[in-house]
């Protein structure tokens, strides 16, 4: 049977692992103190969020994900603002130009901008 012999050296460089970290009572509290302050921080954080549902199945979209940062929100203690504007072949039908300017307006006004779905 013949001997298997393996390298010493290795084609890649070998970066050293660090020991785990021994976690003390001390830090823990420290981390949880930090914690608190991040979300106390957040609780007082509202966000606008311009709405632009679109057209198609963009509306419907829309719907569920504002319900999403809603429920997100709340669990994180930050209040969010909605103002929808209208984008698309929505838009077209309403105004006659797909990106008004008042929509264009509303998107600089807000800290975000949730975009569903256009195209008819």
């Amino acid at each position: 049977m013949a001997s298997l012999t393996l390298p010493t050296a290795t084609p890649w460089p070998v970066t050293p692992v660090a020991a785990p970290r021994l976690v003390t009572a001390r830090h823990a509290a420290r981390h949880a103190a930090a914690r608190r302050a991040v979300a106390a921080a957040a609780a007082s954080i509202t966000k606008k969020i311009c709405v632009l549902p679109g057209d198609g199945i963009g509306p419907e979209i829309a719907t569920v994900a504002v319900d999403v940062l809603k429920a997100a929100g709340a669990a994180e203690g930050v209040t969010f603002e909605f103002e929808e504007a209208l984008i698309g072949g929505a838009a077209i039908d309403a105004v006659g130009e797909p990106y008004p300017a008042a929509t264009f307006e509303a998107c600089k006004r807000s800290d975000a901008v949730l975009l569903a779905a256009i195209g008819g």
